[in-house]
């Protein structure tokens, strides 16, 4: 049959599942493919350029070539980095290759895109007439500056008040961590007021600012600062949550509901470490986040990151069958006692795991704490009492005594892979994660901390290496983490000759390198993924 006189449809979705090289390939058939495909090649336009890059060379390209493919297939812009060395190189070049993309539909900001001023007015000012047809906007990284208002601020403070922004489906700005942050009131301001005006057609909203508490110039944080008091105020087609940890733990209602998030089914709590914790007064007539969720009736699919507190586990007891994903995090302090959290662990493992073992796929557990915990003495009979039928991913703690388990013959890690090979118990499990829960210790550094972590992953890897399953079992692939070095990755194998599963170690050297990042890549077009 003749490529061409395949339905449209049925190219693109063969293009979708090929590799680039064969679309860049496809592309040379005919005009007529090349065109069908600039769409999955041009998607995405990535600006990331230092003085140092050979980085003009795509936008120069695309202000002077009017037949330039990416002015009309190009729906994503993504600008992290601009260095220019002259004032012409933005007039002449970087501007009308902007002004020439005329069909973007998400924009993503890095806030500190620029720190000459020159450019980044300029920048902001010609994205202005696209705002109408943006239906994703992100502004990431917008830290807090020592000095008054300047201009970088005031230009993106303009530029979020911009009527023209009313349509977005997806809306997302974040501070980029940071544990002193000091962000101006008329720049949240700003972005509440981009919320409210698209407020009908937003499905996520990524709200990552701090508390009103480290808010300056602002009052204590209630869920009408960011979402208005109107009482027709609602998100009917809100779906995706993004709140800062502090907001999650901080924020307020002032009506024992929040029936403006009924549509509401994945909750995303992103974590802001402070130097000190902030103490928080109940504010009278007002109720927390969770208390709030739970009287609405909202049954959220998916919680991720959150801080277990009881609020949350309460929120948890409200409903059954519908969590799919669940990650929580709990940790002691420096200074605190054994015995720490272990009401809320024991809380977890005897009413929330019954209420969500059948519907859960993804269940992480973070904590340095051991106990009600970890995988152990306490609550090894939790997992032999409960299936986790849909569960495909599982982290958690195991116990890092050098005391064994109750048979007295092997460890608890072997004990875990013991139960989770059982497929009445664990029939979907893919992927495992463990941890060992260490202490805290007094030093800034965590050295101690990371040698013994280190010196229980190489251990247990090593035990794990030396054990076997029947054929009968089924493993799933396995990390053993540490949080302050590399894991190690191990993955089942099935001997032959002998009929038994054993685990190798994966051949790739950088099995979980953590916080490493590949070098700066240039300004660049990225197919859609």
């Amino acid at each position: 049959m003749y490529p061409l006189s395949l339905p449209l449809e049925l190219v693109q979705n063969i293009s979708g599942q090929a590799e680039i090289s064969d679309v860049k390939s496809l592309r040379l058939v005919c005009k007529a493919f090349a065109m069908l495909l600039a769409g999955d090649l041009f998607y995405c336009l990535v600006i990331d350029m230092s003085k140092s890059q050979d980085r003009l060379e795509i936008l120069s390209s695309l202000a002077s070539d009017e037949s330039h493919p990416a002015r009309t297939a190009t729906r994503e812009l993504s600008i992290q980095r601009i260095d220019l060395d002259e004032p012409s190189e933005v007039t002449s070049c970087l501007i009308p290759a902007l002004q020439s993309l005329g069909n973007l539909r998400k924009l993503r900001l890095r806030y500190f895109f620029t720190d000459l001023e020159w450019i980044y007015t300029p920048v902001l000012e010609c994205l202005k007439p696209m705002l109408p047809r943006i239906t994703t906007l992100e502004v990431s990284r917008v830290n807090a500056e020592l000095i008054r208002p300047n201009i970088r601020q005031e230009a993106l403070i303009a530029f979020l008040s911009d009527p023209g922004i009313s349509r977005l489906a997806s809306f997302a700005i974040d501070c980029g961590g940071g544990s002193q942050q000091n962000i101006n009131s008329a720049l949240v301001t700003a972005a509440a007021n981009v919320v409210e005006r698209s407020r009908s057609h937003l499905e996520c909203l990524a709200f990552g600012f701090p508390s009103g508490i480290s808010i300056r110039n602002t009052p204590a944080t209630t869920l009408r600062t960011i979402f208005r008091p109107s009482p027709h105020s609602s998100f009917p087609v809100l779906t995706h949550l993004t709140l800062a940890e502090d907001i999650i733990c901080d924020i307020r209602s002032c009506t024992p509901t929040v029936p403006q998030f009924s549509s509401l089914k994945h909750l995303t709590c992103v974590p802001k470490p402070a130097k000190r914790p902030i103490a928080v007064e109940n504010q009278p007539n007002t109720f927390d986040f969770w208390t709030a969720l739970a009287s609405t009736g909202v049954r959220l699919h998916s919680i991720k990151e959150a801080t277990a507190t009881h609020e949350l586990f309460h929120y948890l007891k409200s409903y059954s069958g519908e969590l799919q994903e669940l990650q929580i995090n709990r940790f002691r302090a420096h200074g605190d006692g054994k015995d720490k959290w272990q009401d809320l662990g024991e809380e977890f493992w005897s009413c929330i795991v019954p209420l969500h073992h059948a519907s859960l796929r993804l269940l992480h557990i973070r904590s340095n704490c051991d106990g009600w915990w970890s995988f152990g003495p306490i609550t090894q009979d939790i997992f032999q009492s409960h299936a986790f039928p849909a569960l495909e991913e599982l982290l958690l703690n195991v116990h890092s005594s050098a005391q064994t388990s109750a048979d007295l013959r092997k460890g608890y890690v072997i004990t875990l892979l013991d139960l989770v090979s059982q497929s009445q118990l664990f029939g979907s499990l893919k992927k495992l994660v463990i941890m060992f829960p260490i202490a805290p210790t007094g030093g800034w550094c965590g050295t101690g901390r990371a040698t013994l972590e280190g010196r229980y992953t190489r251990t247990e890897s090593s035990n794990i290496l030396a054990h076997s399953w029947p054929p009968m079992a089924r493993l799933p692939n396995l990390t053993v983490a540490a949080s302050y070095s590399s894991g190690i990755r191990l993955f089942p194998v099935l001997i032959p000759g002998h009929e038994e599963w054993k685990y190798e170690r994966s051949k790739m050297e950088d099995d979980l390198s953590w916080g490493w990042k590949g070098p700066q890549r240039p300004t660049r077009f990225k197919a859609r993924s």
